[in-house]
């Protein structure tokens, strides 16, 4: 119908002005597409469920992460009546932001019910190394690593290096493995970090040069653990 081209119309002109930078612009283009869907189409339609995640996305893109929230939980109900409660790679998707929303609003333990849920979709409809895991993968070791949960945090970084490894091969990975070894240092294991650093210097060397400031950067880094093991190690010895 001619409403249906005039909301589909006013969709396209959003993702127009948010490339743009004319986020109010865009925002009001996209409640008014919104608008027109439901009163033209009804309220359980896919085309509400575009509009209704586009809203959440700028609104993430400009901080507002609550008004954010709203928009994807929307969005995320709409998907699964629509879907009749089927896994949907757009579900995943939704459940991705909303994941990342919860976490910029402090929410980590929502955030990794969210996350997980969109992990375990994405592993089953395109494979435990895909791509798009990363960076589930990443905000779900972020998230466990604010409450405290180091091990479950390291768990997540170690399935990334298994894609990284898988997509991109065995020279990649560099700053998942920095954070490892941050986690690592966390967990007082000076030298399984200790391990990682030196991994992670190889790696700088073979794709930055020697003079590189993050190779100092990771060199520091290894000075201190290998102090810090040593001072470890004689202190147990003098015990």
């Amino acid at each position: 119908s001619e409403d249906v081209e005039v909301a589909a119309s006013l969709h396209k002109l959003g993702i127009v002005l948010v490339s743009l930078k004319h986020f109010v612009s865009a925002l009001q283009a996209f409640h008014r597409s919104l608008r027109i869907y439901r009163v033209a189409v009804g309220v359980r339609c896919s085309e509400v469920v575009e509009v209704l995640f586009k809203i959440g996305c700028l609104h993430y893109q400009v901080n507002e992460y609550m008004a954010a929230l709203l928009a994807f939980e929307e969005a995320l109900e709409m998907e699964e009546k629509l879907s009749n409660e089927e896994t949907t790679i757009r579900k995943a998707e939704i459940l991705c932001h909303l994941g990342f929303a919860k976490i910029k609003l402090q929410q980590y333990g929502d955030s990794i019910i969210c996350l997980n849920e969109a992990l375990s979709i994405q592993n089953a409809k395109l494979g435990e190394n895909h791509i798009d895991s990363l960076r589930v993968l990443d905000s779900i070791a972020y998230a466990h690593s604010k409450i405290g949960q180091l091990t479950k945090s390291l768990e997540s970084y170690q399935k990334m290096m298994k894609v990284h490894i898988a997509v991109f091969g065995e020279n990649s990975g560099t700053k998942t493995l920095i954070k490892m070894s941050t986690i690592y240092e966390r967990l007082n294991d000076k030298k399984a970090a200790l391990i990682i650093r030196k991994r992670v210097l190889a790696l700088q060397k073979s794709k930055l040069g020697v003079g590189h400031a993050e190779i100092a950067r990771t060199k520091n880094f290894i000075r201190k653990l290998e102090n810090d093991i040593a001072r470890n190690k004689g202190i147990q010895e003098w015990i």
